[in-house]
């Protein structure tokens, strides 16, 4: 989804830590 988000499913500009 959102990027720079972490916590978000479709981030890409930083892997997701919620799976």
């Amino acid at each position: 989804n959102a990027p720079k988000f972490p916590l978000d499913l479709g981030a890409v500009e930083v892997p997701s830590t919620n799976g």
